[in-house]
C-alpha cells in the first residue's frame, strides 16, 4: 500500500485520495451544471429580449409612420383651415362690399322715390293748371262764341 501525503503530516490511503478527488469533481461537476444552466437561461432570457427588442423596434418605427402621417394630416388640416379662413374673410370683405351697395342703392332707391312723388305732385298740379286753362280758354272762346251769336 503506498501512502501520499498531500497535504501535510497526515497520510491518506489510495482509496480515500480518489474518493475526495471524485467527490471534488463531483462538486466541480455540480457547479459545471449549474453554470451550465445558468448560462442556458441567460442565453434564453437573451433570445426573449432580443426577441422584444425586435418587436418593440417594430413598434417605434410603426409609431414613427404613423407620427409623420399624422403630422403630415396635421399640416393638410391646416393648410386647409387657412384656406377656409382666407375664403371666410373674402366672403365677408364680398358680403361687407355688397351690403355697402345695398344701402347705397336703397338711399338712390329713397331719392328716386321721392323724386317719383315730387313729379307726380308737379304733374298733377300741372294737369289741374293745364285743365283749368284750357277750360277758361274753352270758356273765354265760348264767350266769343256766344257774342258772336248775340250781335
Amino acid at each position: 500500500m503506498i501512502i501520499i501525503n498531500i497535504r501535510g503530516p497526515t497520510a491518506l490511503q489510495p482509496n480515500e485520495v480518489v474518493r475526495s478527488v471524485r467527490c471534488t469533481l463531483r462538486g466541480y461537476e455540480g457547479d459545471l451544471q449549474q453554470l451550465q444552466r445558468n448560462f442556458k437561461n441567460s442565453e434564453l432570457q437573451l433570445e426573449e429580449l432580443s426577441r422584444r427588442y425586435e418587436n418593440v423596434e417594430d413598434m417605434r418605427k410603426r409609431l414613427e409612420k404613423q407620427l409623420a402621417d399624422t403630422k403630415k394630416e396635421l399640416l393638410i388640416s391646416e393648410n386647409s383651415l387657412d384656406d377656409a379662413n382666407r375664403e371666410v374673410n373674402r366672403l365677408e370683405d364680398k358680403l361687407s362690399v355688397s351690403e355697402s351697395e345695398n344701402a347705397f342703392a336703397e338711399g338712390v332707391r329713397s331719392k328716386l322715390e321721392d323724386e317719383i312723388r315730387r313729379l307726380k305732385i308737379t304733374l298733377e298740379q300741372a294737369d289741374i293748371a293745364g285743365l283749368r286753362k284750357a277750360l277758361e280758354d274753352c270758356e273765354a272762346e265760348k264767350k266769343l262764341v256766344e257774342e258772336d251769336y248775340k250781335i
